[in-house]
């Protein structure tokens, strides 16, 4: 059977054990929790809303503007001075486009990454085959070898089998053989090595070969390893770590998301009802369109970490006077968030990421907009 990993080779008391067992029995409730919070981000139910918005009329409605006036600016303006000024708003729409969509795109992968994982404490590093990051758990052998032998013994029955792995003959060989064909996860699996389960009488007559070798793979591609109860423990508390470290980027993320898309959709639909008023020309309009949208991008993002840090940072308190915290605002809508004062840099990945990218687009919104002028005049 497994051997135990600690160093002590004292026996556990009886004492020791029950306190392990109900750390697990928490530990199960707390992991069943961060598992519900991120069901909640998974159905996505704000950005679900927010994308056939988002993707509607006013998007092209703006394209067939750019379109439809690139002849006649041409003629009147000049081609160079037109296709700077259409070169400009092209990347700023282009980025006003890829931003919130590349920060879903983020928030998918932190999802995938929070559910998904490759390498599992226990099973060799040469085993890069992705499983749910809720591993299986086994019967612990030092609870009761006699136990763990019956377990295995009704385990290794072909109605057990096929209940496991409801798939045909086919199917197994395609799914299963070329899992582990060089069955390094035995090396550590000793108690599932077909010869010892056979010689030790806990094979039926009717299961084949294959069938112990596809059950094992089943039970390594799920990652149900034979562990002890101080390796289970173990094991759990890393699993909550890493849990709780998906976890907080996947809300900061989304929240991020969310707010992204809704000033880009504000921004979109302001600048498409002052066109349609015709109360400013329209290539100045989407000029001061796209430098609105670009300029505090960054801090919005940003924003939730500051409400984070807001009790160590001082932000909204009443003792600091309101002019100065509008300058403060004012500088991180135009100048970006300070991210380098952040304590913890996973959390502004998404900020550091899009800072280039918006301050290209500031500049871009400049340029097109002084074109603009140029060309309206």
């Amino acid at each position: 059977m497994t051997t135990q990993s600690h160093s002590d080779t004292q026996p556990l008391t009886d004492a020791e054990r029950n306190a392990m067992r109900a750390y697990l029995q928490r530990c199960e409730v707390r992991l069943s929790t961060l598992h519900r919070i991120a069901t909640a981000f998974i159905s996505g139910a704000g950005i679900i809303v927010l994308i056939p918005v988002f993707f509607k009329d006013v998007v092209s409605e703006l394209m067939q503007v750019l379109l439809r006036d690139f002849g006649p600016t041409a003629n009147s303006a000049g081609l160079p001075v037109t296709l700077a000024m259409y070169v400009a708003l092209a990347y700023v729409l282009f980025l006003l486009l890829f931003l919130p969509l590349r920060a879903l795109y983020l928030t998918f992968k932190d999802i995938i990454d929070f559910y998904f994982a490759i390498h599992f404490p226990g099973f060799p590093e040469t085993l890069e085959n992705p499983t749910f990051a809720l591993t299986g758990v086994t019967f612990s052998s030092d609870e009761s070898p006699r136990v763990k032998r019956e377990v295995l013994r009704y385990q290794y029955q072909k109605a057990s089998i096929d209940f496991t792995i409801p798939f045909s003959k086919g199917k197994r060989r395609e799914y299963f053989d070329s899992f582990d064909p060089r069955g390094i996860t035995y090396e550590v699996q000793t108690e599932r090595i077909p010869s010892n389960l056979r010689a030790a009488g806990l094979v039926a007559a009717d299961v084949t070969e294959d069938d112990v070798r596809h059950f094992n793979a089943a039970m390594a591609i799920a990652r149900t390893f034979e562990r002890d109860l101080v390796q289970e423990v173990a094991k759990t508390e890393m699993s909550i770590t890493r849990h709780i470290l998906y976890l907080r980027r996947i809300v900061l993320r989304y929240v991020k998301t969310i707010l992204l898309f809704i000033w880009t959709l504000m921004v979109l639909f302001g600048v498409q009802s002052v066109i349609k008023a015709a109360l400013f020309p329209e290539f100045v309009m989407l000029a001061l369109g796209c430098l609105l949208w670009s300029l505090p991008m960054a801090w919005l993002i940003h924003t939730p970490i500051e409400w984070i840090y807001r009790p160590i940072t001082g932000v909204k308190d009443p003792t600091v006077p309101h002019d100065h915290r509008a300058q403060d605002i004012f500088g991180k809508m135009i100048f970006g968030p300070n991210m380098e004062k952040d304590i913890d840099p996973q959390l502004v990945v998404m900020e550091r990421a899009f800072r280039k990218l918006r301050n290209l687009g500031v500049l871009a919104s400049l340029l097109a907009l002084v074109l603009a002028l140029v060309v309206s005049a």
